[in-house]
């Protein structure tokens, strides 16, 4: 097997802790070269495809030929289709990265996860350096001006966006690896937790600052009850799916977040611009509820009725996860979505221990806090980077269930 040549090991999987946090479009191509790796062992050793024909699969793809059928009524066609053409083939190369997983030896899984974690721990160590030094960006452009070093090499204040993208990958390391090292010991888990809590709090990015307390939270409460955590994923899940449009247009709910939201969720936006960046999507939503605008429609969507030269070009995407899914599919590809990620959920539950469909649930959870905020969904390096974390979440559950087994 391909697994067995130890030096192929590191070049496949060390990059997701060097390469993710300081260039996060780099999550696909490390799915690509998981899916080539996956390819070539089925191509030579042609494993048993039967896990392939379930509802699961057969859902995702009814989803994927419903992403490229958006493209025929998209308000932006070639902008559509080619988004749609990377989630399939991004969904495409992520199955053989599990087809070649899960046909690991147990040894063989030891050794991923030798390989894999400290890669993950300097991934998470480099991300969270990343987030502080914008926090203290002022004060090293002071240090390099006494020293007379080139301050462009500190100037992180005007890299916000990157920022956020870094700590959401960083989180996504963090979370696929906190399962793994509470398993080990609790109090290190909980210090590491609380190491890095501060970090997205000081980050200036408001979307990290979220996701790493709903990870923390999701984390919790699976340790209590594996049942509690995915059942309070479905109703959040499909509670943010039905309330996304309602609550944006709300008036009473918009003064309310702009006078009390807390600090911390000020940083890097005005919320005010947020709200009405939501309202006005949650309108255009109205006027196409069913089928929506297309795949990824609003970073080029025109209204006749916006002047876009005297408005920021943020309005140009919803920046929140739901309102995205809504206005590109309409509820008729919100409700393909539910299925497409409950489904599964809900087998891994019925067929394994429901602590292994907890720790599924842990990197979705992520991706959606993160993407509450500031990111458009269907960008190809946010999936990615969830597949790679749950796919070291899927070694670490099949570990563990052998072990437990014996």
């Amino acid at each position: 097997m391909i697994f067995q040549r130890s030096f192929l090991l590191p070049l496949l999987l060390s990059p997701l802790g060097l390469l993710i946090p300081l260039a996060p479009r780099s999550g696909p191509l490390l799915v690509l070269l998981l899916g080539i790796a996956g390819l070539v062992h089925y191509v030579r050793y042609r494993p048993s495809l039967d896990w392939l024909r379930g509802s699961p699969v057969y859902l995702l793809g009814a989803f994927l030929v419903y992403v490229f059928l958006s493209a025929i009524w998209s308000v932006t066609p070639e902008r559509s289709f080619e988004q749609a053409v990377r989630l399939s083939a991004l969904a495409f190369f992520g199955l053989a990265a599990f087809s070649l997983v899960r046909s690991l030896t147990e040894s063989q899984r030891d050794r991923v996860v030798k390989c894999l974690t400290p890669a993950l721990i300097i991934g998470i160590f480099t991300g969270s350096l990343y987030g502080l030094l914008q926090y203290t960006g002022p004060s090293l452009r002071t240090m390099a001006d006494f020293l007379s070093l080139n301050p462009e090499l500190l100037q992180f204040q005007s890299q916000r966006l990157h920022i956020a993208k870094t700590l959401f990958v960083t989180n996504l390391a963090f979370f696929s690896l906190l399962p793994w090292l509470w398993q080990r010991q609790n109090a290190l888990a909980i210090i590491a937790y609380f190491s890095f809590l501060p970090v997205c709090f000081y980050s200036d990015s408001q979307a990290a600052f979220v996701t790493c307390i709903t990870g923390g939270g999701v984390f919790l409460i699976s340790k209590i009850s594996a049942k509690w955590a995915t059942q309070l994923f479905a109703a959040g899940l499909i509670g943010g799916m039905l309330l996304a449009v309602p609550l944006t247009q709300s008036s009473n709910i918009s003064e309310s977040l702009q006078s009390n939201t807390p600090r911390a969720l000020m940083q890097g936006g005005s919320i005010k611009l947020r709200l009405q960046i939501y309202k006005f999507f949650g309108e255009q939503i109205s006027k196409r509820p069913l089928l929506g605008h297309g795949l990824e429609a609003g970073v080029k969507y025109v209204a006749p009725d916006i002047d876009y030269q005297k408005i920021y070009k943020g309005v140009r995407t919803p920046h929140n996860v739901f309102l995205q899914i809504i206005f590109d599919l309409g509820y008729l590809g919100a409700a393909l979505t539910l299925l497409v990620l409950l489904l599964p959920i809900r087998q891994l539950y019925m067929s394994w221990a429901p602590h292994f469909a907890a720790a599924f649930v842990l990197p979705v959870c992520v991706m959606i806090a993160a993407t509450l905020f500031n990111f458009v969904i269907w960008r190809t390096w946010i999936p990615g980077a969830t597949i790679l974390s749950a796919l070291f979440i899927f070694i670490q559950a099949q570990q563990t269930r052998q072990n437990g087994s014996k």
